[in-house]
């Protein structure tokens, strides 16, 4: 399926929202992390309502802006480390499981491979059946003498 082409201007707006929401989202993650810490001072400069402070609140506020975009950077990428490696244990169960798998399933072709061989091998000798092996060498054997008697029929006719 073919995907639309967006206008130029609008592809950099997605982008930018994009980002935005990203930081807001990081930045959510970091109030998280802080709110125990931080909450009731935060609240408390807030309730502080000079001009003065006002402006060392909007500072403060962006910086603690930057630090909880930072923060949820720091919380996003820990908690995606834990992820990728729990991931990775589950992976190496599931490699350890199938080899346990199939190193059983190969024993158990074995024997069950050896039995039925066993048990055939030892039916066809009860009916006095030959064997494939015995088969094979009688063959070789009537072939053998086949052309041994070709060889002195050519003789004693020539």
């Amino acid at each position: 399926m073919e995907k639309k082409q967006e206008p130029r201007g609008f592809k950099n707006l997605t982008e930018d929202v994009a980002e935005f929401s990203r930081d807001l989202w990081l930045a959510g993650l970091g109030a998280v992390a802080t709110v125990e810490e931080e909450g009731m001072k935060f609240y408390e400069t807030m309730l502080d309502t000079s001009s003065k402070r006002l402006k060392e609140l909007q500072e403060e506020a962006t910086k603690l802006f930057e630090d909880l975009v930072k923060r949820g950077e720091d919380f996003e990428k820990k908690s995606r480390e834990q992820l990728v490696a729990q991931v990775e244990a589950v992976k190496e169960e599931v490699e350890s499981v199938k080899e346990d798998f199939t190193t059983r399933q190969q024993e158990i072709t074995e024997k069950v491979e050896e039995t039925v061989t066993g048990s055939v091998e030892k039916t066809l000798e009860a009916l006095e059946v030959p064997t494939r092996t015995e088969v094979h060498a009688l063959t070789e054997q009537v072939e053998r003498l086949t052309n041994q008697v070709k060889e002195l029929a050519a003789g004693l006719a020539g």
